[in-house]
């Protein structure tokens, strides 16, 4: 698929190569063509994959999926779908001797999958239909796929509390030999082996460290005499501390949002100002200490300046009574006295500090007499 983005490309050659290796040549000048044209190579090659006629199967019959099914032998399917298997998984059931694989398995560190290229309604599938055996195929497949492999009556707890994670397996069934072991696989994807230890008769455990927040899966797998007898494949995801999760009792939390703060429902408008009913206390140090820097700079500005404010006094008449009067006659003549002979003398001395004048009218008449 040529696009018209792709400025440059040699259109012709383009399309000898397509035409050389067998495939369509499509040029376009809208991405949005793409998914078009994609869909159309779909249907154009559908006919290659759809496979329809009587196919004999070819079955791995050691697999934990497929031993002990159809001893007699299997039967014919009358179609699947061809498609082909990844690098790293396993086909079980092929198609005889096109071997396309019907059945298919891939496991992906502790996970599986299952792959059926045949359908399940029976109109390719008939020949299996009805048989006990294909029940217990697809019995198995979930099994498989959900990591729970017989595992029988025995059971598995798997606890976390305060960064540690106890695994607990019991077994109903138990001797001398055996032994369960789990592959843990951090969040980070590291990957360790655990044995757990027996505690009780029957009853096994084991503890590991699981600080690191995320989900930390487990293949417990049960041993008897070095043979896998049953595994199981779980998961557990490590959260914050309990201080830090929510109760499920939201009374506390709601009254206090109805003493200090609103609640907001839908019809309610975020974007409007919310109106506190109380008040929080407010720290008082920087408004303090940024006055205290205020008032230290004008205490420096004024000694540097010599800037002494003006004070005003104000005259304060001593009211006397006529009873004092009466009773100190004498001591109220005597400052009279006194003011008047001060008068006297600021008088005296205002006449004395006052400049003297020179009258030169005389000298001048006796200047004109003698020249005359």
């Amino acid at each position: 698929v040529e696009s018209a983005k792709s400025k440059g490309a040699g259109t012709k050659l383009l399309e000898e190569l397509a035409e050389q290796c067998g495939g369509r040549y499509y040029y376009s000048d809208l991405s949005s063509d793409i998914p078009k044209i994609f869909a159309q190579e779909v249907f154009l090659g559908g006919d290659s994959f759809i496979q329809n006629g009587n196919f004999a199967l070819s079955v791995r019959t050691g697999h934990e999926l497929t031993k002990g099914l159809f001893t007699e032998g299997w039967p014919y399917i009358y179609g699947y779908i061809s498609a082909t298997p990844k690098a790293a998984s396993g086909s079980i059931i092929t198609s005889g001797e096109k071997t396309d694989p019907i059945l298919t398995v891939w496991q992906y560190g502790l996970g599986r999958t299952v792959a059926w290229n045949c359908d399940v309604t029976g109109e390719w599938s008939g020949g299996l239909v009805g048989k006990e055996d294909y029940v217990q195929l697809w019995k198995r497949i979930v099994d498989y796929s959900a990591g729970n492999a017989n595992m029988g009556e025995d059971r598995i707890n798997v606890v976390t509390a305060s960064e540690v994670t106890e695994i607990q397996y019991e077994a109903k069934d138990y001797n001398s030999d055996t032994e369960i072991v789990a592959t843990v696989i951090s969040p980070e994807g590291e990957s360790s082996e655990v044995k757990l230890y027996a505690t009780a008769p029957g009853k096994f455990k084991a503890e590991l460290p699981t600080s690191q927040n995320g989900m930390y899966h487990f293949n417990i797998r049960r041993l008897e005499q070095g043979e896998i007898n049953g595994y199981m494949t779980t998961a557990v995801a490590v959260q914050f501390s309990d201080e830090y999760k929510y109760d499920v009792d939201t009374s506390a939390y709601l009254s206090f949002m109805e003493k200090y703060g609103n609640i907001i429902t839908e019809t309610d408008y975020l974007w409007k100002d919310i109106n506190a009913t109380t008040r929080g206390k407010r720290p008082l140090a920087n408004f303090l200490i940024a006055t205290a820097i205020l008032l230290f700079v004008l205490d420096v500005a004024f000694r540097r300046f010599q800037f002494v404010p003006k004070r005003k006094f104000k005259k304060v008449k001593e009211d006397t009574s006529v009873q004092e009067k009466e009773q100190l006659p004498e001591a109220t003549a005597e400052p009279v006295i006194e003011v008047k002979k001060t008068k006297e003398k600021a008088e005296k001395n205002k006449k004395k500090d006052s400049p003297q004048t020179l009258d030169t009218s005389s000298l001048l008449k006796k200047k004109d007499d003698r020249n005359i």
